[in-house]
């Protein structure tokens, strides 16, 4: 059995990537931008 608790078993960042953050966040502000003004039937 494993000692390893769930915290130990996620995926941890080493690195901050500005430029791909930059980009996520982009991408992620249009995507909600297009949403809200979409007219949903």
């Amino acid at each position: 059995m494993s000692t390893k608790t769930k915290a130990d078993r996620l995926i941890r960042i080493e690195t901050f990537n500005a430029q791909l953050f930059c980009t996520e966040v982009a991408a992620m502000a249009q995507l909600t931008g297009e949403l809200m003004t979409a007219e949903l039937k």
